[in-house]
């Protein structure tokens, strides 16, 4: 029988918004080792650990910092009923998420994890850098 057998695979940050991993046309996840450096996912994406039953490729590719931030905030006004925080590019607003539609790894639980994961951080030629304090 075809298709999937359990959940798909999600990126562990940010916690709880349940954005997929980077996929392939094929439908698979994109693999990479957490080990190699530089990882082997794209620009804006970084290598997560965590399927160390695929061996040598033991991560999947979900958005980074960066690209987590800029993302669009998909904003259920009509039929969102949780209560979910996202970064605007100047500050982190409190929109309405419906976790059955559409959305974006820019999804936070609370307003301090936004802050502590967007916030702080400062551009320069298109590169973001991230205050040095931040933990998972």
């Amino acid at each position: 029988m075809a298709g999937n057998s359990g959940p798909p695979l999600t990126c562990p940050t940010p916690e709880g918004a349940g954005y997929q991993v980077m996929y392939r046309k094929d439908g698979e996840p994109v693999k990479c080792s957490s080990k190699k450096k530089p990882d082997t996912c794209p620009d804006g994406y970084e290598c997560i650990q965590g399927l160390s039953i695929l061996g040598a490729l033991d991560g999947v590719c979900c958005p980074d910092r960066a690209k987590t931030c800029t993302h669009p905030i998909f904003d259920h006004p009509d039929d969102g009923y949780l209560s979910r925080w996202g970064f605007d590019g100047a500050q982190c607003i409190e929109f309405k998420w419906n976790p059955e539609r559409p959305s974006s790894a820019n999804n936070f639980k609370s307003r301090a994890h936004c802050e502590d994961y967007c916030i702080g951080s400062s551009t320069i030629n298109g590169i973001i850098n991230y205050q040095t304090n931040f933990h998972l």
